[in-house]
């Protein structure tokens, strides 16, 4: 199932019911990044706004598989 990039404003996007942040470079931080957030909890920074939507997808794909595993358990 295809999800959608839904931008919010000129530096967040939400993907999956997670929030890409885009982190502009600053004297401080000379390279910008892009945050993955899901409510109060980060899960990183990236390099690539398409390495941090790679990763969403992963978490959904490891949650995915995780639930296939309990219910074999189960049986």
């Amino acid at each position: 199932m295809m999800q959608t990039l839904i931008r919010k404003n000129r530096y967040t996007h939400g993907y999956k019911g997670f929030v890409i942040h885009y982190r502009p470079r600053t004297a401080a931080q000379p390279v910008a990044r892009y945050e993955v957030l899901y409510g109060d909890q980060s899960f990183g920074l990236f390099d690539g706004k398409a390495q941090a939507i790679h990763y969403i997808d992963q978490l959904y794909q490891m949650q995915r598989l995780g639930d296939v595993g309990k219910r074999m358990c189960a049986s």
